[in-house]
């Protein structure tokens, strides 16, 4: 009983003590001057700043040249051509011209069949095509003529045979034809077609010539295979006409023709002869269906 008044005395003089301490602190002034700071907490964002980004904008494209035309005449290629070393298929292929491409030209043949055109690849920078291949822009005749069967291509030089070996001994041989002369007989030329007019089951037909004694033949600018005497075709609609050039002894040019009617595709058929002609362009002996 004493213990719990003897608690209840100490809490009651514990209470007294801090309620004199805060009546203490509260009727103290400040000293004159000063005053009590107040902080107010405000949250700072920090903002890290990096190098300054512009972004592309659209790509700038280069603009292609324009093709510039050549001070004089030029020809432009109507599709692939190939350019040679010189004025007939029997010399070698040096390049081609893709279509669209352009070059000077320098020189064009007396029978009119062959361009001279500047080319480096070529031997001395000049290469050979065939008229009927390109288009000509400019004064065609602002060009030197030249004679296309003046060179032909050299044989290669003869190997030299090492000391130590003994060389084969020369055989002669005695050729089996003899060469025409300049001055032979202009022998008559024939050019014809084994039909006149072809249909849709029979696309395509033989054109055929005989030609004795001249430089070279022509079919529609290109030349042909020596000993070779026809050449399958398969006519366009309405028709098309073929023609053969023949290169006589003395250098002159002489043409003949031969024209073939297309009777054209009846109503209902266009498909199938679609296919016959495609298997009988490169096969002579197809028979459609």
């Amino acid at each position: 009983m004493r213990s719990k008044r003897h608690f209840r005395v100490l809490l009651t003089a514990t209470i007294l003590m801090f309620a004199m301490i805060a009546a203490d602190c509260q009727s103290t002034p400040l000293p004159a001057g000063q005053s009590i700071a107040t902080f107010t907490r405000t949250a700072v964002a920090t903002i890290t700043v990096g190098p300054t980004h512009t972004p592309p904008g659209p790509p700038t494209e280069t603009p292609i040249p324009s093709a510039t035309p050549y001070s004089g005449p030029y020809i432009v290629a109507n599709l692939g051509v190939q350019v040679r070393a010189g004025p007939t298929t029997g010399y070698p292929v040096v390049g081609l011209l893709k279509q669209g491409d352009q070059a000077p030209l320098i020189g064009r043949a007396a029978g009119g069949l062959w361009l001279a055109i500047e080319y480096p690849a070529a031997p001395n920078s000049v290469g050979y095509i065939l008229e009927t291949l390109v288009s000509v822009y400019g004064d065609r005749n602002a060009v030197p003529l030249f004679n296309q069967f003046a060179t032909l291509p050299t044989k290669p030089p003869t190997a030299t045979v090492p000391a130590s070996l003994t060389p084969m001994p020369t055989i002669p041989v005695t050729p089996s034809l003899t060469p025409v002369p300049a001055t032979a007989t202009n022998y008559p030329v024939t050019f014809t077609a084994d039909a006149s007019n072809v249909v849709w089951d029979k696309p395509c037909t033989w054109v055929r010539w005989d030609v004795t004694g001249v430089q070279g033949v022509f079919l529609d600018g290109e030349g042909l295979v020596a000993g070779q005497t026809s050449h399958w075709v398969c006519p366009e609609f309405p028709q098309q006409t073929y023609t053969l050039s023949v290169v006589r002894l003395n250098d002159s040019i002489e043409t003949y023709t031969v024209t073939i009617t297309n009777a054209g595709v009846p109503g209902g058929k266009e498909k199938k002869a679609r296919e016959c002609l495609e298997n009988s362009r490169n096969n002579p002996s197809y028979k459609c269906k």
